[in-house]
């Protein structure tokens, strides 16, 4: 495992920068510590809200309000 680490350093970093920010951005900013349901089907729903309020989220300070809107109602 040790050498899988050491041989290419870049595809960890890479993997850090891509995938861990979504998931330390939902603990942060949404307080998802922990799932609060029980059973898969309700943690696959509980998540998803969460992404979607995530996804929301970024969008609006990517794209801003007004072009949201204009978007959705086109």
């Amino acid at each position: 495992m040790q050498e899988r680490l050491n041989a290419p350093p870049e595809i960890l970093n890479q993997r850090r920068e891509i995938v861990e920010h979504p998931f330390g951005s939902i603990t942060q900013w949404m307080n998802q510590g922990a799932f609060l349901m029980k059973g898969l089907d309700r943690v696959r729903a509980e998540f998803s809200l969460t992404a979607l309020g995530y996804n929301l989220r970024r969008a609006l300070n990517i794209v801003g309000v007004e072009e949201l809107m204009a978007a959705v109602t086109a």
